[in-house]
């Protein structure tokens, strides 16, 4: 499942797998071995919460400061924060979207050359986190492969 916002058919911004096995993080499998713990059942990967012409509209331009720029739009953190509501159910979608959007939005202001990841339970959510990004062992895409609620309310 995916939602675009810039009109691309082979990368929507918000995609949502589903997996009816139960997968490990490849990123994390390759670039961390052994830190993922149990199987994730879903996976979203975040690319551009935002207009296309919505950085451009604030000035930026490439090589400027990440930091002195607003990278996601309000509406587009909404539609998100939603489609976390909707698969680990509010109270749980609520606190996984309050988990992973600051990381989403670490990468965004650090422009480049960060490593990031977390591993394990994502408080108040019920749910095990397995995340990786790295510039350095190039692997860009800002994923979150996370298990299924053990509670969800």
């Amino acid at each position: 499942m995916g939602y675009h916002i810039i009109s691309d058919i082979y990368k929507p911004d918000i995609e949502l797998t589903i997996y009816a096995e139960p997968q490990m993080n490849y990123h994390a499998e390759r670039y961390a071995p052994g830190k993922q713990k149990n199987p994730s059942y879903y996976e979203w990967k975040l690319r551009a919460l935002r207009d296309p012409d919505f950085l451009t509209k604030q000035g930026w331009e490439p090589g400027m400061n990440h930091r002195d720029f607003v990278w996601t739009q309000e509406k587009y953190e909404k539609v998100f924060k939603h489609l976390c509501q909707i698969v680990y159910g509010p109270s749980q979608g609520t606190a996984f979207y309050d988990f992973a959007f600051p990381l989403y939005q670490k990468v965004f202001y650090a422009g480049g050359w960060i490593e990031d990841s977390y591993f394990g339970i994502v408080p108040d959510t019920g749910i095990e986190l397995a995340y990786y990004y790295s510039d350095l062992n190039q692997v860009k895409i800002i994923n979150y492969w996370t298990t299924r609620p053990v509670v969800r309310k």
